[in-house]
């Protein structure tokens, strides 16, 4: 996921995250992982558009909007950790529940729905 300066200069670079398509209900674990321009916020993976169920072509899709992110600032792994696309919902999941989520179930061919 892309982030503001803003929002870098707290430190949030590397930290775990919950995005969820408030238009479906599919929500997904992720990582900030890219700094932006101060007014940007939301840029996501390919892979992240398909379990969020949102259009992913890079030349003519976007989402204004309906998109939630909850970022746990301070989260990043372990400096020099191995982050893995497979290590990132084991990491987040004991956050999400700490701050209060449901369950997110990852359901092969990569969509998430919240329970």
């Amino acid at each position: 996921m892309l982030i503001t300066a803003t929002v870098r200069s707290l430190g949030a670079r590397g930290d775990l995250a919950v995005v969820a398509n408030r238009a479906n209900g599919r929500s997904a674990y992720a990582i900030f992982a890219d700094v932006g321009p101060k007014s940007k916020i939301g840029e996501v993976s390919i892979a992240l558009t398909r379990q969020l169920g949102i259009p992913s072509n890079l030349r003519h899709d976007s989402m204004a909007g309906g998109v939630t992110y909850l970022v746990f600032l301070g989260s990043a792994l372990a400096p020099g950790a191995r982050t893995t696309t497979h290590r990132i919902p084991g990491a987040a999941a004991p956050l999400y529940r700490n701050w209060g989520g449901e369950k997110i179930e990852c359901v092969p061919g990569g969509a998430a729905k919240a329970n």
